[in-house]
């Protein structure tokens, strides 16, 4: 069954989509070449620079500090505004030019042996509309009586596909 309706998200289940979805949305990539409808598949669930990622109240910072000075191709690990506003605009980058990216912000990266490409050091998620728990519940069902519905969902624990953890009966409950 499809659901379409209003979503409320705990802090942990939100920690653990955000640690699980945004660090490769936020990265430049080149569009693969290939006529190949699979790979043009994977690509297509990828989001456009200057497209809305999170609601307006969300501010996304990567910030390196000084715990990487140089990145992997020795550029100058620098903090980079990536979304402003819930407006996703500034990819994160190596040495290549993507667009929002003409150049290197410094945050090539690779695994022993392997080949760089862009990735987050330290991204800082910070929203400047915040509700208490209570408050968002009442929010959650004023939004569905406004609509007309029936119910919403709470989403208070996610698990990112591949990761293992058992849930405890509580959890499985209401």
């Amino acid at each position: 069954a499809e659901y379409v309706g209003p979503v409320l998200v705990d802090a942990p289940a939100a920690v653990a989509i955000f640690a699980a979805l945004l660090p490769n949305a936020v990265v430049g990539r080149k569009p693969v070449l290939t006529d190949n409808p699979i790979s043009l598949d994977s690509e297509r669930d990828m989001p456009s620079l200057n497209a809305r990622l999170l609601p307006s109240s969300f501010e996304v910072v990567d910030d390196p500090g000084a715990t990487f000075g140089n990145d992997d191709e020795g550029v100058p690990a620098a903090r980079v505004p990536v979304i402003e506003k819930g407006i996703w605009r500034r990819p994160l980058s190596s040495r290549v030019p993507v667009k929002g990216a003409p150049k290197s912000n410094g945050h090539g990266r690779a695994q022993p042996g392997g080949a760089v490409s862009p990735s987050p050091t330290n991204l800082i998620v910070q929203a400047s509309l915040t509700l208490s728990s209570g408050e968002m519940t009442e929010k959650l069902r004023a939004l569905c009586n406004e609509r007309g519905l029936e119910y919403g969902l709470l989403i208070r624990r996610f698990q990112a596909a591949g990761s293992v953890e058992d849930l405890p009966s509580e959890d499985l409950s209401d």
